[in-house]
């Protein structure tokens, strides 16, 4: 939301506000996608998005359950994002990546790349029998 204010001429402030407002909404449909996406739909557990405003910082908090034999798969793919460079696994992705790769990773590469995002993962068995779990991803962007 943005406020005018009669006579104010701070564009500076407006324009700043914009850019805010636009991250904030890629970030937030870029972590709903992906938890719709991978949530375990035979499970009746809700997908949460958060979003949390500080004065120097954003943090989004998203969580929906994963398929859990799609589990391994994403901690690879987590693994790897933590250990390499994301410019270089950015690159790598798009020229290795087909129409058909949905799995890419693309997504989280251009919040790290893009926005110099700082992400985060948890994983929490909320059930044994049958087990569920939930995964927490956290994005969190300086303002």
């Amino acid at each position: 939301m943005t406020t005018f204010f009669p006579g104010e001429t701070n564009t500076k402030g407006i324009s700043k506000q914009s850019e805010i407002k636009g991250t904030v909404s890629y970030i937030a449909n870029e972590l709903l996608e992906n938890a719709m996406k991978y949530s375990d739909s035979s499970v009746e557990q809700p997908i949460s998005l958060s979003l949390y405003l500080f004065n120097d910082k954003l943090i989004f908090l998203s969580t929906n359950c994963v398929v859990l034999s799609m589990l391994d798969k994403f901690k690879a793919f987590l693994t790897d994002l933590t250990n390499h460079d994301p410019y270089e696994l950015y690159i790598q992705k798009l020229e290795n990546s087909s129409e058909e790769d949905t799995h890419s990773g693309l997504g989280f590469l251009t919040l790290i790349n893009d926005y110099s995002a700082t992400l985060g993962w948890k994983f929490q068995e909320i059930q044994s029998e049958p087990k569920i779990v939930t995964v927490t991803t956290m994005v969190q962007l300086p303002v």
